[in-house]
């Protein structure tokens, strides 16, 4: 007899699970005991042998707990990078979060103003804040920063050719590669000199009528070394003035200060819009300390056309956005950065961090050493910047340091905690840990 004949309907199942509370409606219950069902007699065609009815409930269950429990989770990040883009990258202001809070829980003014009961512009909460710390004549906020290359090019360059160094021609993240974001726009691509040499000859021999605008990109998450030339943004901008044709640049993080000297290798934007850059893109979730967007500022006339475009419709960011990233711009306005997290934690002193991991040495195994280490930026910004910590390293046979980091990665009765592995041991780098977070930190290491 064929064993799949054995197995039991959807209507049995059903009247056993009755038996027990499933926090999942019988509309969505059936669809997934019909899909374990499928996964059963797909099995059985290969190797025959028994299943019984509580086999196949307890999987049901199993998938059922899988769909009702929240995938998106807080984690305490000991990896030692500061802009983890799989961790989400930065992490918000407590200000922040409460504003978003008190706007996301009923109505608000996301387009209508008050004093003159008329509808307005969404854009109204950011765009006179950006351009005052940018120096722009106007701005404009999209989802991120590869929406917001495309609507510039989709605006500025539509069917026709955008100029860009091959050295340019980068991989921004997730796979996602310019190329490939200029052909989205409709915008068709120009290569410029070689992949690691460009001349400014090489822009004015290929600029033509049929050239829309110059697109520079920041190199933020690589460096090319050794028998290189490229052109600078100074000598682009007058050549792009000279010849009419707009200059795009792409600077990626968003420095907007100089507060911090380790980022004075990023652009800074306010300094790019001075020099004469006609429209700048950088993103929210960098260096900007804020939520995941893309910034357009600059010249006005250039702006204004790119709201007009339907596809800016698409892009918008919507109210819980608005009113994180008008809360980060106000802390940048009143100059109070402390209260930004990734600030915090650059700006936590090397011997703070030695003397939190020698207070937490004290409640751990002798199989733990405070260790000195080295911290990254992550988020394509910085590549190379290595930046002063310490860390927890567990010291330990191969197979015991992979059960610890999966014990950390994969508890389930706090917070999860991710370190990295190298060379066999495991590293819990304290600067990336947020001090709200290092009671739960410690909690999860004496479990």
């Amino acid at each position: 007899m064929d064993p799949r004949r054995s197995l039991p309907s959807v209507h049995e199942i059903l009247q056993d699970l009755n038996q027990s509370a499933l926090p999942l409606a019988k509309p969505y219950l059936v669809p997934t005991i019909q899909k374990c069902l499928e996964g059963f007699r797909f099995n059985l065609r290969k190797e025959a042998h028994p299943i019984s009815k509580e086999q196949i409930i307890n999987e049901i269950k199993i998938q059922v707990q899988s769909l009702t429990t929240a995938s998106l989770q807080k984690v305490i990040n000991a990896t030692g990078i500061l802009l983890h883009t799989n961790l989400g990258r930065s992490p918000l202001p407590k200000g922040a979060l409460e504003k978003m809070k008190d706007i996301a829980s009923g109505y608000n003014t996301l387009e209508f103003d008050i004093s003159t009961n008329q509808r307005s512009n969404r854009m109204k909460h950011l765009e006179h804040k950006l351009c005052l710390l940018t120096q722009s004549e106007a701005a404009l906020v999209v989802n991120n920063n590869a929406a917001a290359i495309l609507l510039c090019l989709n605006t500025l360059a539509l069917r026709k050719d955008v100029l860009i160094s091959r050295g340019e021609l980068v991989e921004i993240g997730d796979s996602f590669r310019i190329p490939e974001i200029l052909k989205s726009s409709g915008a068709k691509l120009h290569e410029i000199g070689t992949t690691n040499k460009t001349k400014l000859k090489d822009y004015e021999t290929a600029l033509s009528k049929k050239t829309a605008c110059i697109l520079k990109v920041h190199p933020s998450n690589y460096e090319i070394k050794g028998f290189t030339e490229s052109v600078s943004l100074e000598s682009l901008i007058t050549l792009s003035h000279q010849k009419s044709v707009p200059l795009v640049f792409d600077a990626g993080s968003g420095r907007l200060t100089d507060h911090f000297p380790m980022l004075n290798s990023e652009p800074k934007i306010p300094d790019c819009i001075q020099l004469g850059c006609d429209v700048v893109t950088f993103s929210g979730d960098k260096l900007l300390g804020g939520a995941q967007a893309g910034f357009i500022v600059g010249k006005k006339k250039y702006i204004e056309k790119m709201k007009k475009n339907p596809l800016y419709r698409a892009l918008r960011i919507e109210k819980c956005l608005i009113s994180i990233l008008e809360e980060i711009l106000n802390l940048y306005l009143e100059d109070d950065l402390k209260e930004i997290p990734l600030y915090q934690m650059l700006n936590t002193p090397v011997e703070e961090l030695k003397i939190k991991g020698e207070q937490l040495l004290k409640t751990l195994p002798k199989s733990f050493q405070l260790v000195p280490s080295k911290a990254k930026m992550g988020g394509g910004a910085l590549p190379n910047a290595e930046i002063p910590s310490f860390a927890l390293c567990y010291v330990a046979s191969a197979k015991k340091v992979l059960a610890a980091e999966k014990k950390l990665r994969l508890s389930y009765v706090k917070v999860p905690v991710l370190g990295r592995v190298h060379q066999d041991k495991l590293f819990l780098d304290l600067r990336t840990i947020l001090p709200s977070d290092f009671v739960a930190f410690q909690a999860e290491l004496l479990l």
